[in-house]
């Protein structure tokens, strides 16, 4: 049988092969491309993200609870004891004896939308219930009275605390002073919850990133000992614009403005992180994106390190270590250079591990090799205990912080009860806070706390007062609060 006749018989079958070797072809060609490889690694990642083992924080769902407090009233409350050596006044101690421990209630409703906060708060000594009155604020306007201390109600502007504080005479009489930019914000500002200024802020960032688009390229890169990467090249342009345009959104904000205070350790980590957005970065940002054959994530790195300004430049790392690639351990890392030196190489490693129905979740940062934070939480979601330990080091000394307790309620997103069983702050070894107790917060079952017997309108500013209204208000607090020990029953059960 010649060619011809062969191909006659069998033509349909070498059409078919044809078909095949063509689409397979098309299809290795296609599923080789950069931008398929990332799609897929992308899906993984989500995938394992979604499964991945949760620590406490995730099941208490702080964010959603933090968005329900800005639309409905919230009932507050804690009972909680506090020991310090501060406390421990030299003239009330002795040898054996030592008058350092406090006990601190509240109990009151929080309503974001009316800007309104109303309570019942109390003080104590050792066991003792010296002090109710009550609290009442209302905008930035804070409102006091404790009928056994105090004889009238009285008042302090939260928005000028620093400043009025200062310039008051209080601060000259106790010659103290705190910082003058000192702002208290009981409620969200504007007309625009804090949750709609997050979300709206989220929706702005993703239109900008679509019309950033065109100034980013997706290739294959040249296969390393890890693997053939997907080279993601961002324009420095298009970083620039996007830091530039993170700091104007977000850092200039009123949400970030109001927070930052409380996001970082000192003036000089927040400059830190904020002149990430204000420098002008001078060349692309190239990423090497690492993957296995199953499209999982291996490893993410800059390709070389990125110019930060004329001096200082940065590279940056991750790479997951938990077995088959596991993104519940990973390690991060960031080199700092300036003129060719490293200055500083910071590392963040996160594992988080599983025995039993408890979770383990251990966070470690280091700056050149030393340990900057050691954070250990264990979370039994059945019992609902929680222990965390952390320390924290900072020129020399050593910050350690414990708590150990139990969620006695918990409903995800919406509100909690945790009993304290102990709560510790220790510098250098050193005791400096000890506390146990209750806390809860939920949504308000009809709640009400009594504040109309507050004289509002008669309220004193306290920092406006002068010195011999002070002594006159001390005074007549120190022979109210005598009056209130030797009527009331507890003081005189100490002897019984």
């Amino acid at each position: 049988m010649n060619g011809k006749e062969i191909w006659s018989k069998y033509k349909k079958w070498w059409i078919v092969l044809l078909i095949v070797v063509l689409v397979s072809g098309a299809g290795i060609c296609v599923y080789a491309r950069p931008e398929i490889r990332l799609l897929m690694c992308a899906k993984n990642v989500q995938k394992e993200l979604e499964t991945l083992e949760k620590p406490a924080l995730f099941e208490l769902s702080p964010l959603s609870i933090y968005q329900k407090r800005q639309e409905e009233a919230y009932h507050d409350t804690f009972d909680v004891t506090i020991s310090s050596p501060a406390f421990a006044f030299s003239g009330l101690s002795s040898d054996t004896y030592t008058m350092d421990q406090i006990t601190v209630a509240y109990d009151g409703i929080y309503d974001n939308q009316a800007k309104e906060m109303k309570a019942d708060i109390g003080f104590g000594v050792m066991g003792l219930d010296l002090l109710q009155g009550k609290l009442y604020v209302q905008d930035d306007r804070a409102y006091v009275t404790v009928p056994t201390l105090l004889p009238d109600c009285y008042f302090v502007e939260l928005s000028t605390f620093g400043t009025d504080f200062n310039h008051s005479e209080l601060a000259e009489t106790m010659q103290i002073s705190i910082p003058e930019g000192l702002s208290i914000s009981a409620f969200t500002k504007g007309t625009m919850t804090d949750w709609e200024a997050l979300q709206e802020m989220k929706q702005y960032l993703l239109e900008h990133a679509k019309t950033l688009k065109s100034y980013v390229t997706v290739k294959n890169g040249t296969k390393t000992q890890k693997g053939r990467p997907v080279t993601i090249t961002l324009d420095a342009y298009a970083v620039n614009d996007m830091m530039h345009y993170l700091e104007r959104v977000c850092l200039h904000s009123d949400l970030y403005q109001n927070q930052a205070g409380h996001l970082f350790v000192n003036e000089q980590h927040r400059a830190r992180f904020e002149g990430i957005f204000e420098t002008d970065y001078t060349e692309d940002l190239v990423l090497n994106c690492y993957m296995d054959t199953s499209r999982h994530l291996t490893g993410v790195e800059t390709a070389s390190p990125v110019s930060l300004g004329d001096a200082m430049k940065l590279s940056f790392s991750m790479e997951p270590l938990g077995e088959e690639n596991s993104l519940s351990d990973m390690l991060f890392s960031i080199t700092l250079m300036r003129q060719g030196v490293e200055t500083g190489i910071y590392e963040i490693e996160r594992r988080i591990t599983k025995t039993d129905g408890t979770s383990t979740e251990t966070i470690l940062i280091t700056e050149n090799g030393s340990n900057l934070v050691d954070c250990n939480q264990i979370w039994d979601a059945d019992s609902k205990n929680y222990c965390m330990k952390a320390s924290y080091v900072e020129e020399e000394q050593l910050i350690d912080i414990s708590l150990k307790g139990s969620f006695l309620s918990l409903t995800s997103g919406e509100g909690f009860d945790f009993q304290i069983a102990d709560l510790y702050i220790k510098e250098n070894g050193e005791e400096l806070l000890r506390a146990a107790g209750e806390v809860s917060m939920k949504v308000n079952g009809d709640k009400t706390v009594a504040v109309d017997e507050m004289d509002v309108e008669g309220a004193k500013d306290i920092f406006a007062m002068n010195r011999a209204e002070l002594f006159g208000l001390v005074y007549e607090g120190i022979k109210s609060l005598g009056k209130t020990l030797l009527s009331g029953s507890s003081f005189f059960s100490l002897f019984q």
